[in-house]
C-alpha cells in the first residue's frame, strides 16, 4: 500500500494555482507561449473562458512567472464592481502597489 500525501498530488481540484505553485503547473506550455506572444505583439490581451476552465491558474502559475523571467512586470487586478472606488482608481492603486 502506498500512502500519498496532499503535496504529492499536483492537481488542486477546483482551487486555482498560485504563482508560488508554478512548479506544479504543467500541460499548458503551448497556451502559455501563445498568450505571451500575443502580449508582446499587442497593446491589449483578453483571456476569457467558462468558469473553471483554468484562466486564473494559467495567469498565476503560467504567465506571471514566464513574463517575469522576460523582465515584464505582470500583476493581477480584479475589479470590484460593488465598490465605492471607481474603476480608474482601482487600476491606479493596483499599478502603484505593483511598482512599490
Amino acid at each position: 500500500m502506498i500512502e500519498l500525501n496532499q503535496c504529492a498530488n499536483p492537481w488542486l481540484g477546483l482551487a486555482p494555482y498560485s504563482v508560488s505553485q508554478s512548479d506544479l503547473f504543467f500541460g499548458r506550455d503551448r497556451d502559455i507561449s501563445d498568450i505571451c506572444v500575443n502580449i508582446e505583439e499587442n497593446t491589449s490581451t483578453v483571456i476569457y473562458g467558462v468558469s473553471g476552465s483554468g484562466k486564473t491558474s494559467i495567469i498565476n502559475a503560467g504567465l506571471i512567472p514566464r513574463l517575469s523571467e522576460a523582465h515584464y512586470l505582470p500583476f493581477t487586478l480584479r475589479l470590484q464592481h460593488d465598490s465605492s472606488v471607481s474603476y480608474g482608481r482601482q487600476i491606479i492603486d493596483a499599478c502603484e502597489i505593483a511598482l512599490s
